[in-house]
């Protein structure tokens, strides 16, 4: 489970990654990669961590597996990606609590 970290100046939590080793040469040599979460409350910077944190793990997983059929430009081309990338738009139900008025809602439209 990715665990977010709060900036000690900046007050907003961050994701951290971890690079494995042979892998750090396509990153440039880095050991690490943070992307700021874009907030300061805790359980959704959790649920952002856990989303960037499945990502990687997607990235690192394609390089594994494709790793030595790909040129130097699909292994850049694939990590530039997920560099640049964006989490989509808030999950509206993970953001959100379901209220009974919702479910309420929900269940007359079913109901029909």
């Amino acid at each position: 489970m990715a665990t977010p970290f709060l900036h000690p100046k900046r007050h907003v939590f961050y994701h951290r990654s971890i690079v494995p080793r042979r892998l750090r040469p396509c990153f440039k040599g880095r050991e690490q990669l943070r992307r700021s979460l874009s907030t300061d409350n805790k359980d959704e910077a959790t649920l952002k961590s856990a989303q960037w944190q499945a990502r990687i793990h997607r990235v690192f997983l394609t390089h594994k597996r494709h790793g030595a059929r790909m040129t130097p430009s699909e292994i850049e081309t694939l990590i530039a990606h997920w560099m640049d990338s964006e989490l989509e738009e808030k999950d509206y139900r993970a953001v959100h609590p379901v209220t009974d008025d919702y479910l309420e809602g929900v269940q007359l439209v079913l109901s029909h």
